[in-house]
């Protein structure tokens, strides 16, 4: 779902090769990079406490 949106091409995207490389025979993996994502929508990533602490989204 977020692959259309905020992957428009291969220099524009959200995503970095995983640890397993297709020069070792292993599956292609990818890794979602929170903090592209968060640069292009702020909202979409948030920390949320675990203490009991108030929790406000970000815009």
């Amino acid at each position: 779902m977020l692959q259309d949106v905020y992957n428009p091409s291969a220099t524009d995207t959200i995503w970095r090769a995983g640890r397993n490389a297709p020069t070792r025979g292993e599956p292609f993996r990818v890794r979602l990079v929170f903090g592209l994502l968060k640069a292009k929508m702020n909202w979409r990533v948030q920390t949320i406490p675990m203490a009991a602490v108030p929790f406000t989204w970000e815009d």
